[in-house]
């Protein structure tokens, strides 16, 4: 398995070399009366376990809601359903590949302008072109590097950097 972090050995930080572990579809978000579901939507569309567990655990930070599909078909679903407000894409799926899938998205009403970033290891010469020209917005090579990819997800989110 080749690492899906820039300097990583494989397995995941703090962990004893394994990231699979049981991923439910669970959400919570407790509101009181009277107030406003605020929280960001973000659709990752990675069929990887592994990836998806270090994604998943960058995007902790963010406290946004995020939502899993682990293939094309079920990215088309939640994304009519969820209405996101940006969406990782894994390129490379089964059933239906991600450029295929962001075609359909496009096409959906209320989801011309969201941000759908392509995230995969396939960076030849020409890849970034074709993510875009399905309609890609933004494009991030494997392996992710944590802080230009949470920089770049906060900056679609339009996310202030309260550390600096």
């Amino acid at each position: 398995m080749s690492p899906f972090f820039k300097g990583d050995k494989g397995g995941c930080e703090g962990d004893s070399g394994s990231c699979h572990t049981p991923f439910t579809h669970t959400r919570e978000l407790v509101l009181f009366p009277g107030e406003i579901a605020m929280k960001k939507k973000i659709l990752l569309v990675e069929d990887n376990p592994d990836n998806r567990y270090v994604v998943i655990r960058l995007l902790k930070s963010l406290e946004a809601e995020i939502i899993v599909a682990e293939d094309g078909l079920s990215a088309l679903e939640i994304a009519r359903k969820e209405i996101p407000n940006l969406i990782l894409m894994d390129m490379q799926l089964p059933e239906l590949s991600g450029y295929d899938v962001t075609k359909k998205i496009r096409e959906m009403k209320g989801m011309e302008s969201t941000p759908v970033i392509a995230v995969t290891a396939h960076c030849m010469t020409g890849d970034r072109e074709k993510t875009i020209q399905c309609g890609c917005t933004d494009f991030i090579e494997k392996p992710i590097v944590p802080n230009e990819f949470i920089q770049k997800i906060k900056s679609y989110l339009a996310i202030e950097d309260l550390t600096d």
